[in-house]
């Protein structure tokens, strides 16, 4: 059995039902067999409800997956469900026979395959196998992504770095320190938001003084993003040859939102390819995707529903390696040899391997957007190899 993990409920109803009609005709043109194995798939929903009640819902989804011996992959969770895969992972790296092998499509969340913040990732491991694996990029390689781009195409060599005061984005500056000395990039300023008595002025008069070519925002600070961008503006114009800002989508679509005047070029790494790519002419998506519509009568547009088939196509492959067991299909995936799924067999036209001393994925693709008019426009990409580890 292959469970699908998405919100069945509320907003993310469209999304979720796109991805798991992905899945169900992708396991058709498969025949719905792997090595004469029937391949077996339910749907499960996680809600879409923030609080208690959301949380309930991912606890009863690992309890059921827990409960029936026949699931040995459960797909998800989606961007955005950091919280409950907090709940989810603990319980089924413990599952009876697993570790319950558990592959995401979107959850991007460094820390439940990299120290990342306090205890992570083993807080995630309680038997000390690992069990999440992804078949997009974590975030903590968007820093790199970004500086490779900010380098190679803005020839930006002076950055000016703005944290959260709590210190949520430090891992990630650590990376973003690391990408660019690698580069040659010198970081000209580092600053926590809200240290100083009156927060704005002296910081933003530091970067002034500072002259960088690019400003990275790092941690959780969208809700003071109207104020970055206002202060950095006032600091070093509003030109087109004034340093462009780099951020996460969350700041960046918060401040399109409230600022789209202020958010205007403002620079976001995404993981994984953009729609241009994924169903690129003659490419396998494009093919899937005509497919789809024959299939649904409607025409399948997002990226994310590729990429759930990608993670499909890894689990079918662990299944297909393993001894049928949910033990076994974990160690398809995080055993001696790394699974792979080559070009010519890959959903998104790239080859994907997954290092099996993490679960993340060894080539990362990273797009480059940037808000224009108050959307998402892709720029440009990148791809930061990791190596074997």
């Amino acid at each position: 059995m292959i469970a699908s993990d998405l919100a069945l409920r509320g907003v993310e109803v469209p999304y979720s039902v796109t991805v798991n009609n992905a899945l169900k005709l992708y396991l058709s043109s498969i025949g719905n067999k792997v090595n004469g194995i029937d391949l077996q798939f339910k749907e499960f929903n996680l809600a879409d409800i923030e609080g208690s009640a959301y949380l309930s819902a991912c606890r009863s989804a690992a309890a059921a997956h827990i409960a029936d011996p026949n699931t040995v992959v459960v797909l998800g969770p989606a961007l955005g469900y950091g919280e409950c895969a907090k709940e989810l992972l603990p319980r089924l790296n413990s599952a009876t026979g697993g570790p319950l092998l558990t592959i995401s499509h979107e959850l991007a969340d460094p820390g439940f395959t990299l120290p990342w913040l306090s205890g992570e990732p083993g807080v995630y491991r309680p038997t000390g196998t690992p069990n999440f694996a992804r078949v997009i990029p974590s975030d903590a390689v968007l820093p790199s992504a970004a500086i490779s781009y900010a380098t190679e195409t803005l020839k930006a060599r002076r950055v000016f770095v703005i944290t959260d005061a709590a210190g949520a984005g430090d891992p990630a500056l650590a990376a973003l320190e690391k990408a660019a000395a690698a580069a040659g990039v010198e970081i000209v300023g580092r600053e926590r938001w809200g240290t100083d008595s009156t927060r704005t002025d002296p910081l933003f008069t530091r970067m002034k003084t500072a002259r960088p070519d690019l400003v990275y925002v790092l941690g959780p600070l969208a809700s003071s993003s109207t104020e970055i961008l206002a202060g950095k503006r006032s600091a070093l114009g509003s030109g087109t040859d004034a340093a462009k800002l780099v951020t996460d989508v969350t700041f960046a679509s918060t401040a399109a939102a409230t600022a789209p005047d202020l958010a205007e070029g403002v620079i976001v790494p995404i993981a994984g390819l953009g729609g241009a790519d994924l169903f690129s002419q003659n490419g396998p998506g494009r093919r899937f995707a005509a497919d789809y519509k024959a299939r649904y009568g409607t025409d399948l547009t997002e990226g994310g529903a590729l990429y759930a088939v990608l993670a499909l196509q890894a689990a079918v492959k662990a299944i297909a390696a393993s001894d049928g067991t949910r033990a076994g299909v974990n160690r398809a995936v995080f055993g001696a040899t790394a699974l792979t799924i080559p070009a010519s067999e890959s959903i998104t036209g790239r080859a994907v391997t997954i290092n099996p001393a993490t679960g993340d994925v060894i080539s990362n693709d990273v797009s480059i957007m940037q808000i224009s008019s108050g959307s998402f426009k892709q720029i440009g990409k990148a791809t930061v190899d990791l190596g074997k580890g």
